[in-house]
């Protein structure tokens, strides 16, 4: 995700955001579901069941 964003939007810093690093910024945004594991993070929208 995060080679995509810089792809996208070279000058992206999540330190302007006021955050370490990009999943600290994408756990404080809300509505995802954020996994470490092993060195790794993974990312996956969150679904709301209740809206469906």
């Amino acid at each position: 995700m995060g080679q995509r964003i810089q792809g996208a939007l070279p000058d992206f810093d999540p330190r302007s955001y006021g955050c370490a690093n990009l999943s600290t910024l994408v756990e404080r945004a809300g509505g995802f579901d954020i996994r470490k594991e092993r060195g790794a993070v993974r990312v996956c929208r969150r679904i709301d069941r209740a809206a469906t």
